[in-house]
């Protein structure tokens, strides 16, 4: 096995015989790799192409802030914004002790959480 414009140095890889195990594949390990195979009777490649998407760990933000004080009978908002994140990350809201959210609560999109009549 060969990696095509770069040597198998990643630890990631492991070449086994004839076959390579790519472990906890990172973006670096992207590309195309050949098989060779030769006897008297002459030579043969392939080849297989890797392609690794990347992944990065959401975070998020609650605006305005995490707590807020209200008058009774108002209405608060929050949103949930998630900064960072690949692919992008979906948002959604449960409530601590993960009871159903209150019939006064409305989801809206962006992240957004209506309560009304508090």
């Amino acid at each position: 096995w060969t990696k095509v414009g770069e040597d198998l140095s990643s630890p990631s890889i492991v070449v086994s015989g004839t076959t390579i195990i790519v472990r906890n594949a990172a973006v670096a390990d992207r590309g195309m790799y050949l098989c060779s195979a030769e006897n008297p009777g002459g030579s043969a490649r392939a080849s297989s192409i890797l392609e690794v998407e990347p992944r990065e760990v959401p975070t998020i933000d609650i605006f305005p802030e995490e707590s807020q004080t209200i008058t009774t009978g108002s209405s608060v908002l929050f949103q949930c914004r998630a900064m960072t994140g690949i692919p992008t990350p979906k948002t959604t809201w449960t409530r601590e002790d993960r009871r159903p959210i209150a019939q006064n609560a409305e989801l809206l999109s962006g992240g957004v959480l209506r309560i009304t009549r508090v």
